[in-house]
């Protein structure tokens, strides 16, 4: 088998990181503009299974997946010329947040259909054995999960938690609640990029919310989910997660491990069912379309709110 990688920063290491173990793996092809990136996984990779090339030249190449972890501006442009190049190819995972331009989901799509490809995108929150549980308990209930921390870099994260929150309570309806908005605009921890301090809150069609907290001063990450019969509170780094249960009255052990496994340890799951397979448990692009929509449409909000293009990873 062999493997594109189109970004050689820290999430295009983090894919390769243990993938390159797997026996059926032959290569690894990565590409970046920047090579300067492949200095630092040749550092950290010794492994006869990784190459770089210098440009997106694909013609001689076999490629049975690739992975596109570019910047969010890139990302449609590298994806269209690949499959240019390459149209027998016909899986990809894509990073998130996918595309900045709503056009750009819909046009994927249409290649996608045409060409018979399947286009995957990196939630792994909804393939995870833990939210996996959690989704039977809080299937179409009315719920509030909180997610709470310091310098979580939260306006790039929080795709993830409303791509979770869609998940978790299948609401095809969501919004972003304005009248519990109350932020402002910081750096982002990554040089260039921007981020939110302060509150944002979504609600969805039966009444749930996500609400999102940055605080500025050190605070653990915490995750609580909350509704009429039971309540969980508990960080993504937990080994041990214990449910009330506010019915019986009774606190319980919920589950032994921790809740997200690391992107190298996920990868490795991921290329390894592939391989089995031939299919991916991630979601599709089609099925991401609501909770990005929501997130491009926040953006707006917030780039007309503070008269700013806001930069984010």
């Amino acid at each position: 088998m062999n493997i594109l990688i189109v970004g050689a920063g820290n999430i295009g290491y983090r894919h390769s990181q243990k993938v390159h173990k797997i026996n059926e793996v032959e290569n690894i092809y990565f590409f970046d503009v920047d090579k300067k990136k492949y200095i630092n996984i040749k550092k950290k990779i010794k492994s006869k299974k990784i190459s770089f090339l210098n440009n997106l030249d694909l013609k001689k190449i076999k490629i049975d997946l690739a992975i596109i972890a570019t910047t969010i501006e890139k990302r449609y442009f590298v994806l269209k010329n690949i499959i240019k190049q390459k149209p027998r190819l016909k899986n990809f995972i894509l990073e998130k947040i996918v595309f900045p331009k709503k056009g750009h989901y819909l046009k994927t799509i249409e290649l996608a259909d045409k060409n018979k490809i399947n286009i995957y995108i990196n939630y792994p929150r909804s393939i995870s054995p833990f939210y996996k549980k959690l989704k039977n308990l809080m299937f179409e209930k009315k719920i509030t999960i909180k997610v709470k921390g310091s310098r979580w870099n939260m306006l790039s994260n929080l795709i993830h938690f409303l791509n979770l929150f869609e998940y978790l309570n299948h609401s095809n309806k969501i919004r972003f609640n304005k009248k519990e908005n109350n932020n402002q605009i910081i750096d982002s921890s990554r040089v260039g990029y921007d981020d939110l301090l302060g509150r944002i809150t979504f609600i969805n069609s039966i009444g749930s919310k996500l609400i999102l907290i940055n605080l500025k001063n050190h605070t653990k990450p915490s995750i609580e989910i909350d509704s009429s019969e039971f309540n969980l509170s508990f960080s993504e780094l937990d080994s041990l997660i214990y449910i009330e249960d506010k019915v019986k009255k009774k606190l319980k052990i919920f589950y032994k491990k921790k809740p997200l496994t690391l992107q190298s340890n996920m990868s490795y799951n991921i290329i390894k069912q592939f391989i089995n397979n031939r299919y991916l448990n991630l979601p599709k692009i089609n099925e991401t379309l609501q909770s990005d929509f929501v997130f491009l449409d926040l953006v707006k909000f917030f780039e007309k709110q503070y008269k700013k293009k806001l930069y984010i990873t």
